[in-house]
């Protein structure tokens, strides 16, 4: 039988070339950020790597040394504020979107514990 006690219904998050949109709310996104979102989000609720975001964002060119993803991570962080989304660093892993409390029933600080916990055991 299945389990699915630990689904989570996600709101529409839309994105589109230039930007995303949720909750009735836009925001204007570069390529690379455009696709740093989408895979969180298809990734969600689990975390994507730095590796994963990398090869996504570089895909078919050198892959740049440095600290680019954080870079994307810190631009766009300031950007879904905007919208009620936040992007949660799971350190020396990657990145996970995270809805607000009033969608998942989860705060940041669960999200968090949620993705340790099951990267973890």
């Amino acid at each position: 039988m299945l389990d699915f006690s630990q689904l989570e219904i996600l709101p529409d998050l839309n994105i589109y070339p230039g930007g995303c949109e949720y909750a009735g709310k836009r925001v204007r996104l570069s390529p690379q950020q455009n696709t740093f979102l989408t895979r969180l989000r298809d990734r969600h609720p689990e975390a994507a790597t730095f590796d994963e975001l990398t090869g996504a964002i570089y895909a078919g060119h050198d892959w740049p040394f440095g600290n680019n993803i954080k870079v994307y991570a810190c631009k766009i962080r300031f950007k879904l504020k905007k919208l009620g989304l936040s992007i949660e660093n799971i350190r020396g892993y990657g990145y996970r979107l995270v809805y607000g409390r009033g969608v998942s029933g989860h705060s940041a600080e669960d999200s968090i514990r949620l993705t340790t916990s099951d990267r973890l055991g």
